[in-house]
C-alpha cells in the first residue's frame, strides 16, 4: 500500500514539474490556418498576436530567439492572446501581407477575431518592450470604434484630428483620409511647427506629397526644432519606402526617378546610396547589396541602431566575402557602442566567428553571456556558439 502511495506521489510531482516547465517555456503558438486562428480567438474571447516574419529577416530571428522564449512574455501572451506565427513568403503569408500592407519585418499585429487590427508595431522588441506592447493592445481605449464615431461626426480637428490619424496608422487602419484632411487644414506656418513636424514624421510616406517636399525645402527649420538625426532619418525612411515599393513592383522608371530626386539633395549622394542598398535588398541580390553597403560606409556613417543591426544581420546570413565582412564587423561593433545589449554582442560575436576572428569572437560571446545573465535572458544559442568557437581555437 505504501508503495502505491509513493508511486502516485511521484507521478503527481512529475505532473507538477511538467506544468511548471511549460509555464516557463515562453510563448505557445497556435497551429492551423488563418481562419482557424480567427475562430479560436472568437471561441476563447481573446485577441490574436501575429508575428509576421520572413526566414531571411535577422530581427525576426532575434525575436524568436530572445523574446518569444522569455518566461514572463510567455506567461502574459499565453494568457491573453492566441499567438500565431506567419511566414510572409509562404502559404497564406503573401495574401496576408498584401491585405495588411506589410512592407517591413517583423511586423507585430494584435488583431481581433473579425480580422481588425487593434495595435501594430514594426521591428524588433526586447522582452520588456514586447510586454509593453501587450499592455497597449489590451487597453479598452485602443478599440477604435469610439474615435471613429467622433471622426465621422466631424468632431475632430487640429491636434485631435492628428492624434486620430496617427492612431489609425498605428492600428493598421486606413488613415490617409484623416491625414489628408489634417494637412489640408494646416497653413505652411503651422506645418513648420513642432506639431507639423510630428504630422510629417508620422503620416508622410510619399516623396511627391506637398508635405514631404516642404520637409526637403525647409530642412534647416526642422533641424533647429528636433535636431539633424530625426530629420535625416525621416528623409531616408521615405526614400527607402518608395524605393522598396518601386523595386517590388518592377517600376524601374519610378526607381530611376527616385535616384534622380535624391541626387539633387545636398547630402553628397548619401540618400541616393541608401536607395541603391534598398533596391538590392528588395531584389535579394546579396552581392550587389554587400557592394552597395561597403561603398556607402566608405563615404558615410550612420548612428541609426536599427539600420546597423539590420545590415549586420543580412551580412551574417548572406555574405561570405572576407573584405566585405570587415564592413559588417564595423557596423556590429558600432551597434554595441550605441546599445551594449546581449543581443547586439551576440550578433557581433557571430560575425567575428564567421570572419575567422575566433579569439575576439570568444571574448565577445562570453560578454554576451554575462549581459544575458545580468538581465535574466536565455543564452543557450550563445553557449552553442561558444562551443563552436572553442573547436576552432584548439
Amino acid at each position: 500500500m505504501k508503495s502505491s502511495k509513493i508511486i502516485l506521489l511521484l507521478l503527481l510531482l512529475g505532473l507538477f514539474s511538467q506544468q511548471a516547465i511549460a509555464q516557463d517555456a515562453g510563448m505557445e503558438f497556435f497551429h492551423g490556418t488563418w481562419q482557424e486562428t480567427l475562430d479560436a480567438a472568437q471561441k476563447e474571447r481573446k485577441l490574436i498576436f501575429v508575428d509576421a516574419y520572413t526566414e531571411w529577416c535577422g530581427p525576426c530571428k532575434m525575436m524568436s530567439r530572445n523574446t518569444f522564449t522569455d518566461p514572463e512574455v510567455g506567461k502574459v501572451y499565453n494568457k491573453n492572446f492566441v499567438n500565431y506565427k506567419f511566414d510572409m513568403e509562404k502559404g497564406e503569408g503573401p495574401e496576408f501581407a498584401r491585405k495588411y500592407g506589410i512592407t517591413a519585418y517583423p511586423t507585430l499585429f494584435f488583431i481581433n477575431f473579425k480580422g481588425e487590427v487593434v495595435h501594430k508595431v514594426v521591428g524588433y522588441r526586447a522582452p520588456d518592450k514586447f510586454l509593453g506592447e501587450a499592455e497597449i493592445a489590451l487597453r479598452p481605449e485602443n478599440l477604435a470604434a469610439y474615435d471613429n464615431m467622433k471622426y465621422k461626426a466631424g468632431d475632430l480637428e487640429g491636434e485631435k484630428l492628428l492624434a486620430y490619424a496617427i492612431k489609425k496608422k498605428a492600428d493598421g487602419g486606413d488613415y490617409q483620409e484623416a491625414a489628408r484632411e489634417y494637412f489640408d487644414s494646416r497653413s505652411k506656418k503651422q506645418l513648420l511647427s513642432k506639431e507639423g513636424w510630428e504630422a510629417i514624421e508620422q503620416l508622410t510616406f510619399d516623396v511627391n506629397s506637398p508635405e514631404f517636399q516642404l520637409l526637403l525645402k525647409k530642412q534647416k527649420k526642422y533641424i533647429k526644432q528636433v535636431g539633424n538625426g530625426p530629420v535625416e532619418a525621416k528623409i531616408a525612411d521615405v526614400f527607402k519606402k518608395n524605393a522598396l515599393k518601386a523595386a517590388l513592383s518592377g517600376d524601374n522608371a519610378g526607381y530611376r526617378s527616385l535616384v534622380e530626386m535624391a541626387d539633387k539633395l545636398k547630402d553628397k549622394g548619401k540618400t541616393a546610396s541608401r536607395i541603391k542598398i534598398t533596391y538590392a535588398e528588395a531584389q535579394k541580390n546579396w552581392d550587389l547589396y554587400a557592394r552597395s553597403v561597403v561603398e556607402f560606409f566608405d563615404k558615410f556613417s550612420s548612428t541609426q541602431l536599427d539600420e546597423l543591426v539590420h545590415m549586420s544581420n543580412i551580412f551574417l546570413d548572406h555574405v561570405d566575402n572576407p573584405a566585405q565582412l570587415q564592413t559588417a564587423l564595423n557596423l556590429a561593433r558600432q551597434a554595441t557602442s550605441l546599445d551594449n545589449s546581449y543581443e547586439n554582442n551576440d550578433l557581433y560575436a557571430r560575425l567575428l566567428f564567421k570572419a575567422g576572428k575566433y579569439r575576439e569572437a570568444y571574448q565577445t560571446a562570453n560578454k554576451a553571456v554575462t549581459l544575458a545573465q545580468e538581465s535574466s535572458k536565455e543564452f543557450e544559442l550563445t553557449e552553442k556558439l561558444l562551443e563552436e568557437i572553442r573547436k576552432n581555437l584548439n
